[in-house]
């Protein structure tokens, strides 16, 4: 019984010696274990732990609202910039392409001449139906300088004819001569009506004669005998683009030095070599293309003295041109004049003709 009494005893000493230290143990390994578990992100959350993961947090929002930020900007940034770009580049485009199918306007001088050459011919030999032997020539030059500027124009047209006639056993007759100038400049006011000054000259080459019956010839003008001038100033008037109307105060000077029939004055019993006029002028000038191959001019002039305004004097030049080839045209031409002081009817002239055509300028 001592025996079991003394291991007994030994037992309880030894277990209390020992079962503080193993509570000790034990508690040292469970704060230990919690402690790793914190820094393991496992178990209860410390101070630190809480401070961390809120700093993680926070930055990673920070992190997204900046990247969501900076991303949302940079798409919107650029996408605007290459709208913007994409706009511009358009209405750079689009400029461009308007100025490049706009027609500009050509300004500056431009020359156009045209000459022309016809002949006719007639031999008869032992012809039984009768006819005479006939020879005619004609030549002309017309053309045109006009300078074309922002604000002013100025055309500048001229004509020259000359022809001769041989029937038979006459003498040579003259068949056409002419000496036409006439220069208009005007200023670019408005869409339809622009003011003007125009100047004109008219007159002859060689000497024209009358035949009577028994084939008499008479003088009856010459070179600048008579010669016209008129000075107009006034305002210009363009419906459509074929057609001019121009229309001023005119004054009107007639020189001659032999055949002053046409200088006279009817008030006066002297024989005068000049004669001046104001009054008012209508001048229309006509261009249209009927055809491709087929060209209308008219060119009509109307003026009437102050003192006589019941007297219109008229000179009108109408042509119907047909180019046949590029060398090859048909004309048909009539000229009217009435000019009461020199004669009281109309006169007309009418020319048909068939020859060469050459453009030079």
């Amino acid at each position: 019984m001592k025996i079991f009494s003394i291991i007994f005893s030994l037992l309880i000493i030894f277990t209390c010696r020992a079962f503080p230290q193993q509570m000790v143990d034990n508690v040292v390994k469970y704060f230990d274990g919690v402690s790793m578990s914190a820094e393991s992100g496992e178990g209860i959350p410390s101070d630190s732990t809480t401070h961390a993961t809120s700093d993680s947090i926070t930055h990673t929002a920070d992190s997204t609202a900046h990247t969501t930020k900076d991303s949302t900007t940079h798409v919107v940034v650029d996408s605007t910039t290459r709208a913007t770009d994409l706009t511009a580049h358009t209405v750079d485009s689009t400029a461009h392409a308007a100025v490049d199918t706009t027609p500009q306007p050509k300004y500056g001088w431009r020359h156009t001449m045209v000459g022309g050459l016809n002949l006719t011919q007639i031999s008869f030999s032992d012809w039984s139906q009768g006819g005479q032997n006939a020879f005619a020539w004609a030549t002309s030059i017309e053309g045109q300088s006009n300078d074309e500027e922002k604000r002013t124009s100025w055309t500048n047209s001229y004509k020259f004819g000359f022809g001769q006639t041989k029937i038979g056993g006459q003498n040579v007759r003259k068949s056409d001569d002419r000496i036409d100038l006439e220069s208009v400049i005007s200023y670019k006011a408005g869409k339809y009506i622009d003011p003007y000054f125009s100047a004109t000259f008219r007159s002859q080459f060689a000497v024209g004669y009358s035949y009577d019956n028994n084939s008499y010839a008479t003088p009856v003008s010459k070179f600048m005998d008579p010669g016209y001038m008129t000075q107009s100033l006034g305002a210009g008037f363009q419906p459509i683009t074929e057609i001019k109307i121009r229309t001023g105060a005119a004054l009107r000077e007639i020189f001659a030095s032999q055949f002053t029939n046409y200088t006279n004055d009817p008030n006066t019993n002297g024989h005068n070599k000049t004669k001046i006029e104001g009054g008012v002028q209508v001048a229309t000038d006509i261009q249209w293309k009927l055809d491709d191959n087929l060209l209308l001019t008219s060119k009509t002039e109307m003026f009437a003295a102050f003192k006589k305004l019941d007297q219109v004097i008229v000179h009108s030049d109408n042509s119907i041109v047909a180019q046949v080839n590029s060398y090859v045209k048909v004309l048909i031409n009539a000229q009217l004049i009435n000019e009461a002081p020199v004669t009281p009817r109309t006169q007309v002239k009418q020319t048909l003709a068939v020859g060469l055509s050459y453009t030079i300028l």
